[in-house]
């Protein structure tokens, strides 16, 4: 069974570009693959509709594991495909306040109750990754408004726990920029590993990548304290029952991954 779903007008723009299936989607090599692993890929790539471009990022997902698969109908209580529910995490995000990749288009291949290949494509967001900003402008940047780009990351995620969503993969690099002036707005990017009715140990490993992510180049040990200090007060919790926590998650992935960079 294949269903693909358009958001607005965009379906007459993707037909015109000779995209209107799944196999569209799937053989389409336009634009460029900016992440890939066996089981699926990312490609950046533009439409041209009516004089005007459009620049898209379309993820595939093929052979999903099962347990993949399984996340997706923990979280909505519905067999979907991966394409199905990054739809709909983009959704739930939106419907609560927080700002993420505008979608686009789903579409899905099932065999029975079982994902073959699905697609989820978002239109590009305006401005850039923090990484990106960090590292061109962190040391220009005032205490004041370092202070309030730290509030804005520990805002994001306190909002996000308030609605008891989680995003376990809540490093620096998956926040993004929208607007830097009169003050910070940030938005959260990757939305695949998304939880909803998140519990306190998965708001843990939430924090825990933040603080992992924050590298010693930028962000001394104050910058750090400042950031879970504000944190805590937004959230009203209490720092001294979670933030031992957090610290041994940050220090377990630390043991696990390579030293990031940006």
């Amino acid at each position: 069974m294949e269903k693909i779903v358009f958001k607005d007008d965009w379906k007459c723009v993707f037909a015109k570009n000779g995209l209107a299936s799944i196999d569209d989607f799937f053989s389409f090599a336009g634009g460029k693959i900016i992440n890939r692993n066996s089981k699926r890929n990312v490609t950046v790539f533009e439409l041209e509709d009516g004089g005007e471009k459009h620049r898209f990022f379309m993820k595939r997902f093929h052979d999903p594991h099962f347990k993949d698969m399984l996340a997706v109908f923990k979280n909505f209580g519905k067999i979907w495909s991966q394409g199905h529910g990054e739809w709909g995490n983009a959704e739930k995000l939106f419907a609560s306040g927080i700002p993420t990749y505008e979608p686009v288009c789903y579409g899905d291949q099932m065999a029975g109750p079982f994902e073959r290949r699905s697609i989820f494509i978002t239109k590009e967001l305006g401005g850039e990754c923090l990484t990106d900003y960090v590292a061109g402008n962190w040391d220009g940047l005032c205490r004041e408004d370092k202070n309030m780009l730290l509030r804005a990351m520990a805002q994001l995620a306190a909002d996000a726990h308030g609605k008891k969503l989680s995003f376990p993969d809540l490093y620096v690099w998956h926040y993004w920029v929208l607007k830097a002036e009169p003050e910070f707005q940030l938005g959260k990017i990757d939305l695949h590993m998304t939880k909803h009715n998140a519990k306190i140990s998965d708001q843990i490993r939430d924090l825990g990548a933040i603080h992992y992510s924050m590298i010693d180049n930028y962000f001394a040990e104050s910058d750090k304290e400042f950031l879970f200090d504000e944190y805590f007060r937004i959230s009203g919790r209490n720092k001294n029952k979670i933030y031992k926590k957090v610290l041994a998650r940050s220090k377990k992935v630390s043991s696990r991954r390579r030293k990031p960079s940006y």
